[in-house]
């Protein structure tokens, strides 16, 4: 018999975890103790009032862009769309196709924020990020990706799709697991 699932949120977490030992047991799977605990770490309803006051206030409306899948600017409507800053620097770049569906942010101007505001791992970041898409961006089933730099100083992350994209999951130790990355790729077109 098929059982259903679903991914548990922080809040539901926390309200179940001292209800018996086993769910606490369970519970100490999926989350840190800290995250169960309370310790510094923001609810949902935290976390998007934090988003509306300081990185939503960061948006330049009229540096919005559209973009084409690979990037490029188009003069015309298109289902992905790049937000910038007033400085002309990217903050999102998602995209409403179901083919390209995605949401990616800027590790230097939204991640490092979350990180330097809250104790949070990037797990826990993911897992805020994630209801956050959905509720401000209606982006159902995505899973944010912090977009970076790779090739020193060559490469352009105004767009984080003007390379090939490649996702990996990090695992080198507590700080960055489940820290999801999108590196770039010139040379690995199969990768995209």
């Amino acid at each position: 018999m098929p059982e259903n699932t679903r991914d548990i949120t922080l809040e539901e977490a926390k309200k179940l975890y001292n209800s018996s030992e086993e769910a606490k047991t369970f519970l100490l799977s999926k989350f840190t103790k800290d995250e169960l605990e309370g310790k510094n770490i923001p609810t949902q309803e935290e976390f998007n009032k934090f988003f509306e006051e300081n990185i939503f206030t960061l948006i330049d409306h009229s540096k919005t862009k559209f973009l084409y899948y690979f990037g490029n600017v188009s003069k015309i409507p298109t289902s992905r769309i790049r937000v910038n800053n007033t400085s002309g620097d990217w903050l999102f770049d998602y995209d409403y196709d179901q083919k390209h569906k995605h949401f990616y942010y800027s590790e230097y101007r939204v991640y490092n924020i979350l990180i330097n505001t809250f104790s949070l791992k990037g797990v826990n970041i993911q897992l805020l990020m994630k209801s956050m898409v959905d509720k401000y961006f209606n982006l159902t089933g995505i899973t944010p990706l912090i977009c970076i730099k790779a090739y020193e100083n060559k490469a352009d992350d105004s767009a984080c799709g003007g390379y090939y994209r490649k996702s990996l999951t990090l695992f080198m130790g507590q700080p960055n697991v489940g820290k999801s990355l999108i590196m770039y790729s010139k040379s690995q077109p199969h990768l995209a």
